[in-house]
C-alpha cells in the first residue's frame, strides 16, 4: 500500500526514504525539499496532538529559531484527516549519546576533544534557553532528543511536538519523560496531565551537561552501600554521587573525575542542581552558558597528551588517569599521513644529536665548594666581657675561701672528714664553674650561634654545590638514552601490532556494536545508564570481570550481556590482508616515535643552554658574599674571641644534618614503578626515576625522584 500525505492545500507530498521510526510515528524525507522532513503519526488518537501542532504552526514558532525542529505546517492523509506535520531537517548532527559516550564518540565524532564537549554543553544550554524564550517547556529532555553538530558542536532539539505550550488558559501537556532526566519532584508521577515548568527542564539540562563533562557518567549512578540503587530511586532520594557537601551513601565509579577537577563555581552549580533545595536552586540555562563558556576558556592542554584538556583549577589531568586505570582511549588522535611520518623520521633529527651531545659533555661542572667567601674579622673586647670577668673572679675568690676553710676544718676535726672533703671539692670546683658550666650565658650563646652557623653552611653548600648541575646532566643523559632507544621501541611496537592484529580487529569489530542499539533482556534505560557510567558501552567492553564489578550485575543478570557478546563475536572474520586501518595505525606508531624524537632533541638542545647557564650561575654564587653567612660569621668569631680571652674552651656542638632531596647528587636508574605498575610524579605527573642520594644523612639510600628535576623536586620513598 502506497503511503499518501497531503499539504493543507491538498497538494500531494513526494515522500522519500524513511529516516526514522519511534513509538509515536515515522519520519520521512521529502523529495524536492531537502531541507524539510515530514512526521506521520501512528497513534490512534490524534486529537490532542492536532490541537498542539496547529497552535505551534499558528504562532509560527519555527521562525523564532532554526535550532529547534518546530512544526512548519500540518499534513493530512488521503481522507483529509490530520496525519502529522512538516519540519526543518537538521543536517550534520548526531544524537547526544553518540558524543558523551567515549565508545560511540570514536565513530560519530572522531575529531572531538574535551573542548568540543564543553562547547557542546554550552550550546545545548543555549538551545534550551531558546525554547524557554519561545514560551515552551521541553519537558522530555533526554539523550536522543538533543542533536549535536559533528563539525562545530552547535546543538539542536527535535521532537518539538512533545513540548508543553499554552494557548490562553489551555495547557498542551508534554505527556512523556525519561526517568534518568526527570527531576526528583516528578519521579513516579503521571506525566500526561502534569504541568511542567522551566525549572523541571533545568534538572534535565544539568544531567546532560554532567554527562558531557564526565564522559557519559550519570550523576546519580554509582555503588550503593546498601545494595542495588536504581537511577530513578537515587534521583528521588537526592543521592548525587559526586557531592562534596553531603553524604549520600554512594561512591562514584572508579577512576572518574571529581568536582575538585572543575572550577568551584561550576562544581557549586552541580551541587545546587542536584541538591535537596529543590527547583528554586537549579541554575538556569543562561547561567549554564556563562559557566561553561568560562570553563572552556580556562581549559589547559595536558603536558603528556595534547588531546587532553582539563581545568586550570585542577592539579592533574583526570583523563590521563582515567585512560590508564580503565585501559580506554577517550579521544582519538588524528591519523598520520605517510608524508608526515617521513618528514619526522629519525634520520632527519639524528644528525644533530652528536653535535648537541658534544656540547653538553664539554660543559664542565663547577667545583663543590667547602668554604664560602667571607669578610675579614678583627676581634675586639665586647661590652659584656668585663662583667663576665668580674663574675669569674668573684667565683674564684669564693671558691678559694671555701676550699681553705675546708682544709682547716679537716685538720681540726678529722672525725667529720667527709664533710670537709666535700667543702674542699666544692670550693675547688668554683674555679672552673663560671667558664665551663652549661648555664654560662656566653657558652649557651655560642651553642646557638654554632648551630645556626653549621646549618647555614650546610644549606649554602647544598645550594651552591655541583648537585643541581649533575642532576640536570643526568636527566639529559636519560633523554639521550631514550632518544637512541626509540628505533628499538618503534620496531617493538610495530612487531606487537602485527602480532596482535587479530585481537585488534576483533576488538574494533566488537566496539562497533553498541549496547543501547539492541534490545537485551533485563537491560532497560536505568541499567543502561549504570553500564555507561562504568564505561561499558559496546560488545568489546563486555567481559565477566568488568560486568561483575558494576552495581546490580551478578552472575545471573550478566548472562544476557555475555550471551549477546558471544553472538556478535561469532560473526567476526579476520582479514589477513593489510587494510587502510592497518596503514593508519602503523603511521600513527611511526608518527608518535618521530614526534617524541623531535621533542627529545629540542629538549636536549635547550638543555645544553640551561646546563651552561647553570654552571655560570653556580660559580657566580660560590664567589659572591652571602649576607646571612657573613652576619653569622661575625657573631661566631666574636664569641670565639670572647671565650678565648676568658680562657674557656668552646664546647663541641653536634648538629644533625637536615634530610633533604632538594639538590642531591644523583645516579640514574630505572623509571619509578617499573615493577609496580608505572606510577607517576605526585606533583606534575611525569615519570619517577629510581635514584641514590650521595650526601647528607640519607647518603647511599635510594629514592624515587621526578624525571623533570630540577624543575620539579618531588620525591617518593623507596621501596
Amino acid at each position: 500500500m502506497t503511503l499518501e500525505l497531503y499539504t493543507a492545500d491538498g497538494a500531494r507530498l513526494q515522500l522519500g526514504k524513511l529516516v526514522g521510526r519511534g513509538g509515536e510515528g515515522e519520519v520521512y524525507a521529502l523529495n524536492g525539499a531537502g531541507d524539510q522532513l515530514v512526521k506521520r503519526y501512528t497513534l490512534p488518537d490524534l486529537a490532542s496532538r492536532e490541537a498542539k501542532v496547529r497552535r505551534m504552526v499558528a504562532t509560527e514558532l519555527h521562525r523564532t529559531t532554526n535550532l529547534i525542529a518546530f512544526p512548519i505546517s500540518p499534513v493530512k492523509d488521503a481522507r483529509g484527516k490530520f496525519a502529522g506535520f512538516t519540519m526543518a531537517r537538521v543536517n550534520g548532527h548526531e544524537p547526544l549519546h553518540e558524543l558523551y559516550s567515549p565508545g560511540a564518540r570514536k565513530a560519530a565524532f572522531p575529531a572531538a576533544n574535551y573542548k568540543f564537549l564543553v562547547r557542546a554543553a554550552a550550546n545545548i544550554a543555549r538551545v534550551v534557553g531558546a525554547a524557554h524564550a519561545a514560551g515552551c517547556v521541553i519537558g522530555d529532555i533526554n539523550h536522543s532528543g538533543v542533536l549535536v553538530s559533528t563539525n562545530n558542536a552547535t546543538a539542536a532539539l527535535i521532537d518539538a511536538d512533545s513540548f508543553q505550550i499554552t494557548d490562553g488558559g489551555l495547557i498542551h501537556f508534554c505527556k512523556v519523560g525519561v526517568p534518568e532526566y526527570t527531576p526528583p519532584e516528578l519521579q513516579g508521577q503521571p506525566l500526561g496531565a502534569m504541568p511542567r515548568t522551566p525549572t523541571h527542564d533545568q534538572f534535565g539540562l544539568a544531567v546532560v551537561v554532567f554527562q558531557l563533562l564526565w564522559m557519559g557518567r550519570h550523576p546519580y549512578s554509582g555503588r550503593f552501600s546498601g545494595g542495588e540503587m536504581p537511577v530513578d530511586r537515587a534521583i528521588r532520594e537526592f543521592r548525587f554521587v559526586y557531592s562534596k557537601q553531603r553524604s549520600v551513601g554512594m561512591t562514584p565509579p572508579p577512576a572518574v573525575p571529581s568536582l575538585k577537577d572543575v572550577p568551584a563555581p561550576l562544581a557549586q552549580a552541580f551541587e545546587q542542581a542536584f541538591g535537596p533545595d529543590g527547583p528554586t536552586a537549579r541554575p538556569t540555562a543562561a547561567q549554564w552558558v556563562s559557566l561553561l563558556d568560562e570553563f572552556e576558556q580556562s581549559l589547559r592542554t595536558c603536558d603528556k597528551n595534547a588531546l587532553h584538556h582539563y581545568s586550570s583549577a585542577g592539579h592533574h589531568c583526570p583523563w590521563c588517569h582515567m585512560e590508564q586505570a580503565q585501559h580506554v582511549l577517550l579521544f582519538l588522535p588524528p591519523h598520520a599521513t605517510v608524508e608526515h611520518v617521513v618528514a619526522l623520521s629519525l634520520e632527519h633529527i639524528g644528525r644533530d644529536l652528536d653535535s648537541i651531545w658534544r656540547t653538553i659533555e664539554s660543559i664542565q661542572a663547577p667545583s663543590t665548594p667547602t668554604t664560602p667567601s667571607l669578610p675579614s674579622f678583627t676581634w675586639t673586647s665586647s661590652p659584656d666581657l668585663a662583667t663576665l670577668q668580674q663574675q669569674a673572679q668573684s667565683g674564684k675568690v669564693v671558691g678559694g675561701g671555701i676550699a681553705i676553710a675546708g682544709i682547716v676544718a679537716l685538720l681540726a676535726m678529722p672525725a667529720a672528714w667527709f664533710l670537709w672533703l666535700a667543702a674542699i671539692w666544692f670550693g675547688v670546683a668554683q674555679f672552673s664553674k663560671i667558664g665551663n658550666a652549661p648555664s654560662n650565658p656566653l657558652v649557651q650563646r655560642y651553642r646557638d650561634i654554632e648551630t645556626q652557623w653549621q646549618r647555614a653552611l650546610s644549606d649554602w653548600r647544598d645550594k651552591n654545590g655541583a648537585a643541581p648541575f649533575e642532576a640536570l646532566k643526568v636527566s639529559l643523559r636519560q633523554m639521550r638514552s631514550e632518544l637512541l632507544d626509540l628505533p628499538k621501541v618503534e620496531a617493538a611496537n610495530i612487531e606487537s601490532y602485527h602480532r596482535n592484529r587479530r585481537a585488534a580487529q576483533l576488538d574494533a569489530f566488537l566496539d562497533g556494536f553498541q549496547i543501547r542499539r539492541v534490545k537485551i533482556s533485563g537491560i532497560g534505560p536505568s541499567r543502561l545508564a549504570t553500564l555507561t557510567s562504568y564505561g561499558i558501552e559496546t560488545a568489546a567492553d563486555i567481559t565477566p570481570g568488568r560486568i561483575l564489578n558494576v552495581p546490580g550485575f551478578g552472575p545471573a543478570t550478566s548472562k544476557p550481556l555475555l550471551a549477546w557478546r558471544k553472538q556478535v563475536e561469532a560473526r567476526f572474520v579476520f582479514n589477513a590482508t593489510a587494510t587502510a586501518a592497518d596503514t593508519a595505525a602503523l603511521n600513527t606508531i611511526r608518527n608518535t616515535t618521530a614526534s617524541r624524537s623531535r621533542e627529545l632533541l629540542e629538549r636536549l638542545r635547550g638543555g645544553a643552554q640551561k646546563l651552561s647557564q647553570l654552571a655560570v650561575e653556580l660559580r657566580a654564587r660560590q664567589q659572591a658574599h652571602d649576607p646571612g653567612l657573613a652576619t653569622l660569621h661575625r657573631q661566631r668569631e666574636q664569641i670565639l674571641g670572647d671565650l678565648k680571652y676568658l680562657g674557656i674552651t668552646p664546647p663541641t656542638v653536634y648538629v644533625p644534618p637536615v634530610p633533604t632531596y632538594r639538590s642531591p647528587t644523583l645516579s640514574g636508574g630505572r623509571p619509578y614503578g617499573s615493577a609496580q605498575g608505572g606510577a607517576n610524579c605526585p606533583s606534575c605527573g611525569s615519570r619517577m626515576i629510581l635514584r641514590t642520594a650521595r650526601r647528607g644523612r640519607n647518603a647511599g639510600n635510594r629514592f624515587y625522584g621526578c624525571s623533570r628535576y630540577p624543575s620539579c623536586t618531588a620525591t617518593r620513598r623507596f621501596p
